[in-house]
């Protein structure tokens, strides 16, 4: 959590989104989500099993319960009730403590899998569907007076109505010529006095605002385009954004096919920056309908609930057949 995302966090999400992420794919994502929980489940006590004296322990808690049970059978002020119950302590706190070995030796990589299905599979972060629009914003130095130009794949196209090559809208050279025709002194001797202090006042103002202005630079300027995609676009596909020598690219995902990616991204050169704007969301997105196919499309449960309705009976089950306490 304290070290730059660069070295520990980037990495690890995109290691997961090699291992992880075909899954998803292939399965869809209550289907993948519940398998990665239900194969966590079954790994924890399998590893528990393997790092702990399971056998001793099962035993020692067969044992336990058989002691507690006959404890219960006298009454309360019973000295033989408190010293059953007092020999079956020690082996429920060794049971207890062994279901944190496995927990203590996965601990990290649990909390990065857990982070990676929250960026990845959470309704909020899918990406649109094949045949979805698109809209890309540049940002580009104000400097610049070239043409920029924005590349697109083959499944994409641009629309007319914005151009695929296009130039930044000469804002400083109007406001300098702004500026000299301010700075022209106007004939206001017909007027009176007042009018003409007042006049004065204002336009000095107004020149010294305009010069702060320009003093200070003309900030990037932003152009964009609208981009259609083809409805058997689904993966990652590059977008690049050109003026002159400099170019700056930004992944556009479609579909499930890959992994969703960042929608904007920054650059040090003419091309300041690129965001890639997708379509809303429908308001009645689910990330899972169980009982759908009953007729009953109502029921909805998010992620998290399909991770833990199958992480917890996976781990029950494999305590079982493990025999593991």
């Amino acid at each position: 959590f304290l070290l730059p995302a660069a070295w520990v966090e980037t990495p690890s999400l995109r290691l997961l989104d090699v291992v992880l992420w075909p899954l998803i794919a292939a399965c869809g994502y209550a289907w993948g989500t519940a398998i990665i929980a239900a194969f966590l489940g079954f790994f924890i006590v399998l590893l528990q099993r393997f790092t702990t004296d399971a056998p001793r322990l099962w035993e020692a808690k067969r044992r336990a319960g058989l002691l507690n049970k006959e404890a219960a059978k006298l009454p309360p002020e019973s000295p033989r009730r408190q010293a059953l119950r007092d020999a079956a302590k020690p082996a429920q706190s060794r049971v207890a403590a062994a279901a944190f070995v496995p927990l203590a030796l996965l601990l990290g990589p649990l909390i990065v899998i857990f982070a990676w299905l929250m960026l990845r599979v959470d309704p909020a972060t899918w990406s649109p569907p094949p045949g979805s629009a698109i809209t890309l914003q540049a940002t580009v130095d104000s400097h610049w007076r070239g043409e920029v130009t924005a590349e697109t794949p083959d499944a994409f196209s641009i629309s007319p109505a914005t151009p695929a090559t296009q130039k930044l809208p000469p804002i400083r050279e109007t406001l300098e010529e702004l500026r000299a025709r301010w700075s022209k002194t106007a004939d206001l001797s017909e007027y009176p006095w007042e009018v003409r202090a007042a006049a004065t006042a204002t336009r000095q103002m107004m020149l010294a605002d305009l010069d702060r202005y320009l003093r200070n630079g003309v900030p990037p300027e932003t152009l964009t385009w609208l981009i259609s995609t083809a409805d058997t676009a689904d993966g990652r596909f590059p977008i690049a954004v050109r003026a002159g020598d400099d170019a700056l690219s930004i992944p556009a995902v479609l579909g499930r096919s890959a992994p969703p990616a960042e929608m904007d991204t920054t650059g040090e050169g003419m091309v300041r920056g690129l965001t890639l704007v997708y379509p809303p969301r429908p308001p009645d997105i689910a990330f899972a309908r169980p009982l759908e196919f009953l007729g009953w499309p109502g029921l909805k449960l998010g992620w998290l609930w399909v991770y833990l309705l199958s992480y917890l009976p996976a781990m029950l089950l494999g305590k079982w057949l493990l025999k593991v306490p």
